[in-house]
């Protein structure tokens, strides 16, 4: 059995647990949309591989 290293799939594990879901760092897929709109509304962004 293999286990996916998926970050997206960690963090929705995570944000399901509502004791952590308050703890974590606002994460989004990235959209180019999506992109523009969060480079506008906050000074720097980390944007990690899936």
């Amino acid at each position: 059995m293999s286990i996916k290293r998926d970050k997206w799939m960690q963090y929705r594990i995570l944000n399901d647990t509502s004791s952590l879901t308050a703890r974590l760092p606002e994460t989004r897929l990235l959209n180019p949309n999506g992109l523009a709109k969060l480079l506008f509304q906050h000074q720097s962004l980390v944007l990690k591989p899936r």
